[in-house]
């Protein structure tokens, strides 16, 4: 049988607009005539038409998650299927459906705004992985868009989630001296994007504690690549490293 606002309302003793209200969360309900609703819908199996309640609500129950990178840096890359999975399961949990929007350069990047974001197809952006003053990050705070980034901003006006890059590269330069590592190398992030400057901030700062110079030959960038690691490794073999 195929049930709908009309009959969950008979079942639950309501009419149809209590039911949608309840269904979209409104609070001009009693507690009790909520949960009578609500076990209706639970012992029914209803599903509400999410079109409809698009339409209704202004809210999509969609979340875009973006990413600048090629699908094969996308799956080479465990971090970004972990990443992946928490994401999705927080939105699972929320009832919400994770999308997923990856490019490769700028002209990608900005086309996905008039494309998604700001036709409303969205109730809201995860943006990693930008660069700073990226134009994508700066469009969405321009026509207030609902958005997180994972990473350190470089603006005060954005929420965010973040790891500690600077004290942790800073940490482990500290352990690596006190190893006894003699010439110490880092291979760090684009020195365009927060986690590259945090991570080289760090690094210098401890070994500026323990005395030691830094040429610049021994830092070297990488794109959080293989590729890029493996060429930035060979280059800082040459240069005599040990750790």
């Amino acid at each position: 049988m195929r049930f709908t606002l009309e009959k969950i309302g008979e079942l639950a003793g309501v009419s149809r607009s209590t039911v949608s209200r309840v269904i979209n969360g409104q609070r001009d309900v009693s507690e009790e005539v909520r949960t009578r609703v609500l076990e209706t819908i639970e012992r029914t199996g209803y599903r509400p038409n999410q079109a409809a309640r698009t339409l209704v609500s202004s809210r999509s129950q969609v979340l875009g998650l973006v990413i600048p990178s090629s699908v094969h840096n996308l799956f080479a890359d465990p971090y970004f299927g972990r990443l992946i999975q928490g994401i999705t399961k927080a939105a699972n949990r929320a009832e919400q459906t994770l999308s997923l929007f990856l490019f490769e350069d700028e002209r990608e990047e900005l086309d996905l705004y008039p494309r998604v974001v700001a036709n409303g197809l969205l109730d809201g952006l995860i943006v990693t992985a930008t660069k700073m003053a990226d134009p994508l990050v700066q469009r969405l705070l321009d026509d207030d868009t609902n958005f997180v980034m994972i990473g350190r901003p470089d603006s005060n006006r954005i929420s965010y989630v973040n790891v500690e890059n600077e004290s942790g590269a800073r940490l482990a330069t500290h352990h690596l001296l006190g190893h006894g590592a003699a010439t110490i190398g880092a291979i760090l992030p684009p020195s365009s994007t927060t986690t590259g400057v945090d991570r080289r901030t760090g690094f210098l700062a401890a070994m500026n504690e323990a005395g030691r110079a830094v040429p610049e030959g021994l830092m070297v960038e990488g794109d959080f690549t293989e590729e890029s690691g493996y060429e930035g490794m060979s280059r800082l073999i040459t240069q005599g490293v040990d750790a």
